[in-house]
């Protein structure tokens, strides 16, 4: 019985440990990625406007 009890303590206590290790790594890479974008200055993000006369989208210059 004690054996059972101490079984379960120390796998709730693991499996606590991996979430804390596996969320600390999520947070890291998250504010590397935040980081670099804002450094850059340059975005990847391209702003599309649609032809009316032929309907091709083209991107918007940004000056």
């Amino acid at each position: 019985m004690l054996l059972k009890v101490l079984t379960t303590v120390l796998t709730a206590g693991l499996a606590l440990m991996v979430l804390r290790h596996i969320g600390q790594k999520v947070e890291a890479s998250k504010a590397k990625v935040r980081k670099a974008a804002e450094a850059d200055g340059n975005s990847r993000v391209t702003t599309l406007r649609e032809d009316p006369e032929t309907g091709v989208f083209r991107p918007v210059d940004r000056d």
